[in-house]
């Protein structure tokens, strides 16, 4: 029952430091991207702005009336005691690698580390505050670089799954929610015939997918193509179609317990969901369906979540008589 209960733990923190770093990295650039579209709006246009921003992280951030740009951008990334924050987010994922150190290289460690320091000594200095582009880079550089070190070095075994599980879940939940907040002006424009460069490039630059959606569409910044590229492409990573693949190929590799059912319940969902967004014929959808359908691709991470949390870390042990039958 120990062991059980080691790798439970164990399960629970490879996964949870790929989410938060994941999440650390998405937020930075989300933040980034939003701080440079803003500095030719008006006051009104920017508020707006960052209502959007909160609600494609699925956060809040204080009382409505004291979401000034910059106040929210700072609790965003400075912040210790928001559990969104960038700062919070590199905190949880380093004291996560601390509890499993066994199970990744020092050299991981080390970059985690080094990271964190950066990010603890940022929040204690004005500079970063007035300078947030230059944090906000080191952030997603030192996350890119902790994500290159484990792909480089790190064992293929089931604790890299796990770790490759959690970036996975939350890059979907993470760009289905941003899909999800732009669905109806995405359908809007495309109905209209609306144009809007930079309002498109923001969103696909927030998902550092503007170059790559450039050599596949050129310079033709569509927002149905837009929409389509980050929802269905099977060739860039961060699509959500790549997301729903990466969960389900790192689930197979992920060893079950053979008598309980529920061991196989994640495999099936990812199976089922990329199936689903596999086949999906994008230029028969009514835009007026976008935003039910991302709201279905949403509730379906969210449910492979609990299913893996239930599989494989929540799970109950069995007692003594459970074992007892199944002997029989």
């Amino acid at each position: 029952m120990g062991t059980v209960l080691m790798l439970s733990r164990v399960a629970d923190s490879l996964f949870w430091m790929g989410r938060y770093l994941e999440r650390a990295e998405h937020t930075a650039r989300l933040i980034d991207v939003n701080l440079k579209q803003m500095l030719d709006e008006t006051p009104e246009v920017a508020e707006r702005r960052w209502d959007r921003v909160l609600s494609c992280l699925r956060t809040e951030v204080g009382p409505h009336h004291d979401r000034e740009a910059w106040a929210v951008a700072g609790t965003l990334m400075f912040d210790r005691e928001h559990h969104d924050s960038i700062a919070f987010c590199i905190s949880a994922a380093r004291e996560n690698a601390r509890q499993v150190r066994e199970q990744i290289t020092s050299e991981i460690w080390e970059q985690l580390n080094s990271l964190y320091l950066y990010v603890r000594e940022a929040c204690s200095e004005a500079a970063p505050r007035r300078v947030p582009h230059q944090f906000l880079r080191k952030v997603i550089l030192g996350c890119q670089q902790v994500h290159g070190v484990m792909e480089g070095i790190l064992l293929r075994g089931e604790g890299w799954r796990f770790i490759q599980l959690g970036r996975a879940m939350e890059r979907g939940c993470s760009i289905t929610a941003l899909l999800s907040e732009h669905a109806s002006e995405i359908a809007r424009s495309t109905v209209e015939g609306g144009g809007q460069f930079l309002s498109w490039a923001g969103l696909l630059r927030s998902c550092t997918a503007f170059e790559a959606y450039s050599k596949t569409h050129t310079a033709d910044v569509r927002p149905d193509k837009v929409l389509e590229f980050l929802f269905l492409s099977p060739q860039f990573p961060r699509s959500i179609l790549s997301s729903a693949q990466l969960l389900q190929e790192s689930l197979q590799g992920v060893g079950g317990d053979h008598s309980r059912p529920d061991s196989f319940r994640p495999e099936r969902l990812a199976g089922k969901l990329a199936a689903q967004l596999g086949y999906i014929a994008f230029e028969e959808i009514d835009p007026k369906e976008y935003a039910s359908l991302l709201q279905e691709a949403e509730t379906s991470f969210l449910n492979l979540n609990t299913a893996i949390h239930e599989a494989w870390i929540d799970y109950p042990t069995p007692t003594i008589s459970d074992k007892l039958l199944v002997s029989q």
